[in-house]
């Protein structure tokens, strides 16, 4: 397991960050017989601020994953901007796995 190397915020609900919810933009993908596959390092991944901001729906919440949180080895989390970070996988991997393995990111805590 790897760790994070510094705060990082993403918008979510009330149940959670919505970690594995993302648009085609931030994801890199190719199709390879018929098989969806995150293209990596380095091309993008599911986005992250750096810091928080206000938001206009009064259902969206902040989730902070703070510095020293572990995840899976296949997957880092990478500064892009001076406000903006995101997972990017170490080599191309499976969709499915990428998703699988932002589900295994620990210490998510929501901001009040």
């Amino acid at each position: 397991m790897g760790v994070t190397s510094f705060d990082a915020y993403r918008v979510g609900d009330i149940l959670g960050p919505g970690i594995a919810i993302f648009s085609p933009q931030q994801v890199a993908t190719t199709q390879v017989a018929g098989v969806d596959w995150v293209m990596g390092p380095g091309q993008g991944g599911v986005s992250m601020r750096l810091r928080t901001h206000q938001m206009k729906d009064p259902t969206a919440r902040w989730w902070l994953l703070p510095s020293g949180s572990p995840h899976p080895d296949t997957i880092k989390l990478v500064k892009d901007g001076r406000t903006h970070a995101s997972w990017e996988p170490v080599q191309n991997m499976l969709l499915t796995n990428y998703r699988a393995d932002l589900f295994q990111v620990i210490g998510w805590q929501i901001v009040p």
